[in-house]
């Protein structure tokens, strides 16, 4: 039987849009929240929201259809099985295998184009923790993030830190300043390794000159996934896409800035388990179980363009994982949720709903110590209760500028007031600024480490000013 119902749906739903985007009485009532820059609904919000819900269900529905069709295609194309998944381009478009999308992919060509992989790691029995990211950008450069943090030894974070440019040293794999990401499998397992020197003691939140502790460390993972992927171009909720729309002011301009963002930029996520060792100098090898997320970000991503955000990351005790982005783009939507849950069983269902507020989260730019936010996804209703870890809330600096800064914040959860969890609260802002390593312009290289796995003294611990200083120096060119 023919989808009679769809079209003369869509067809409400356009004329319902329409009329809203003439009727110049029943804008948005304006920006709201601290410091008025996030839009507050105004007296027509219900009716447009009605309208982007209807109009983004029959899009998201129309999109899976086409992805699956592609999927299916594939598979009797290529005779594989499961394994021959099919996913999203940039803006949701089907047709690209996970062999392909789980590659380095080609740098579009714009001044901010963008190829991330990005991923956490916390024990469940003790303080460590690991968090890795590299983003290739173009001219060479790479966005690094490295922080890490054993349990009875101590936290590390990488020499360049709070800077975070290095040069890309990618080639058939995410590669630059000692730290190395790959796949072995697509959407089943990857290769993280590192080798090289690390910065000892307290995350520094600004560039100095104080006296550090520079030590020689080793790692390598081998992360497996034990979930589906959550592709947001597709799996997200219509829902809270039509809430954010509604919030605001609409015009031919608006809308077709909204498609222009939501056609540049693709990112997925996995959650899996990392298993591996570390070594660390002065110290026996550890051996170490994590769990944590995995995320692919490719193609255009101005950091400039989003005034900020809060990113929760978090996975339970019971087998619950689950995301959640607060996100405010001026140009765009200045207050969207979006994000997912992940069930024990599998299931993933994308949030449809959430209290949280970026007015009431650090907006400010004071982190406090402890965060509530509930969320509805699947049917169910979720309370979260994020305790910040005081001492690891390490930071890094947006590009060359020093423009824009990025705290990375580790907490323990509580997961409707009884279930514990481990992950992080990411906050981001736009206008903050920091000293950044002098002369930072220059391209950042690999550092220059002995590729035997024994530590000597040729390589030990430095502990005076000028020895660490000119150590990470030495990393300029």
């Amino acid at each position: 039987m023919p989808d009679l119902l769809s079209p003369l749906l869509a067809a409400l739903c356009l004329l319902l849009a329409g009329w809203l985007l003439r009727n110049l009485r029943c804008p948005a009532a304006g920006p709201g929240g601290s410091g008025r820059r996030y839009s507050a609904p105004g007296r027509c919000f219900p009716l447009k929201k009605w309208a982007m819900w209807g109009l983004l269900s029959l899009a998201f529905r129309q999109r899976r259809r086409a992805s699956g069709a592609a999927r299916r295609a594939q598979t009797q194309d290529t005779g594989a099985g499961k394994e021959a998944l099919v996913s999203a381009a940039p803006g949701g478009q089907p047709g690209r295998g996970a062999e392909e999308r789980e590659r380095l992919q080609r740098l579009v060509c714009d001044a901010h184009a963008l190829d991330s992989v990005y991923f956490t790691g916390f024990t469940e029995t003790d303080k460590t923790f690991v968090i890795t990211r590299l983003a290739r950008r173009p001219n060479g450069l790479c966005e690094m993030w490295l922080f890490l943090r054993v349990d009875g030894i101590g936290e590390f974070e990488h020499p360049v830190h709070p800077d975070m440019m290095v040069s890309d040293e990618s080639e058939k794999c995410w590669r630059g300043g000692g730290l190395m990401i790959e796949c072995l499998q697509p959407h089943r397992c990857w290769k993280i390794k590192f080798n090289g020197r690390l910065r000892k003691g307290l995350y520094r939140h600004q560039w100095n000159e104080e006296e550090c502790e520079l030590v020689h460390v080793k790692f390598s993972f081998h992360w497996t996934s034990f979930s589906d992927i959550f592709d947001f171009n597709l799996d997200s909720h219509p829902k809270v896409f039509a809430h954010a729309i509604a919030l605001e002011k609409w015009s031919a301009e608006f809308f077709r800035r909204v498609k222009e963002d939501g056609e540049q930029h693709s990112r997925y996520e996995q959650w899996g388990q990392s298993i591996g060792e570390i070594e660390i100098e002065g110290h026996g090898k550890k051996e170490v179980s994590l769990r944590g997320v995995r995320s692919h970000s490719y193609g255009i991503r101005n950091w400039a363009e989003i005034y900020r955000y809060v990113m929760i990351l978090m996975h339970c005790e019971d087998g619950t994982s689950a995301h959640l982005t607060i996100i405010c783009v001026p140009a765009t939507t200045t207050h969207l949720a979006v994000g997912y849950v992940l069930f024990p069983d599998g299931k993933k269902a994308g949030i449809d709903w959430s209290s949280a507020s970026l007015a009431e989260m650090a907006d400010d730019g004071f982190i406090r110590d402890l965060y509530q936010v509930s969320f509805t996804a699947g049917g169910q209703f979720f309370e979260v209760c994020a305790m910040l870890d005081k001492q690891a809330r390490p930071v890094v600096y947006n590009g060359l500028t020093g423009t824009g800064v990025f705290h990375e914040c580790i907490a323990d959860f509580q997961l409707n007031r009884t279930v514990p969890g481990w992950g992080l609260v990411e906050f981001y802002y736009r206008d903050a600024t920091g000293e950044l390593i002098p002369n930072s312009g220059s391209r950042l290289k690999e550092p220059s480490v002995p590729a035997s796995s024994q530590f000597t003294e040729e390589h030990s611990q430095c502990t005076r000013d000028a020895e660490c200083k000119g150590a990470q120096l030495d990393q300029l060119t």
